[in-house]
């Protein structure tokens, strides 16, 4: 049942984001209603993992961690790091920027420097966190693989 949800939140997670990803092409509050979302399922989804977070950060300190352990432990900080650049960015863009889809609006962010800067850290650390997420997915590639065959 747990092994079941967590894959149902794998698949939110995932769909929230492929809306993300498009985000140029969507209206700016789904673009901010969709990343609040994505947030609450990746809280929910870090508290459902706590456990081999907590026994692999362990053995981690004990020095008996395996390199495949090593590897989604570095894949977790990165995502984590990124993920909350990416989250604090976003709050910041729509901050300092109000959120209008009139062409004058546009112009402006256009030249606005600090708009610019942030803007460009989300860009830069949301293809880092899709390259990793990519990464994470290509560790459980077999799992997923075994799941949609028992599926069909």
């Amino acid at each position: 049942m747990r092994k079941n949800i967590k894959i149902f939140i794998d698949i939110i997670m995932t769909i929230l984001f492929v809306f993300l990803l498009i985000g140029l092409q969507i209206d700016i509050w789904w673009h901010i209603i969709l990343s609040y979302a994505l947030v609450s399922v990746v809280a929910i989804y870090i508290y459902l993992n706590r456990k081999w977070l907590f026994s692999s950060l362990k053995a981690l300190r004990k020095n008996k961690a395996v390199p495949k352990t090593l590897y989604m432990q570095f894949l977790f900080i990165v995502l984590t790091i990124y993920f909350v650049v990416v989250t604090i960015s976003d709050i910041k863009l729509t901050q300092i920027s109000p959120v209008s889809d009139d062409i004058f609006t546009k112009i402006c962010n256009y030249f606005d420097t600090q708009y610019n800067r942030i803007l460009d850290l989300h860009i830069v650390s949301s293809v880092i966190f899709i390259i990793s997420i990519l990464l994470h997915v290509h560790v459980h590639w077999k799992y997923i693989k075994n799941k949609i065959r028992e599926i069909y």
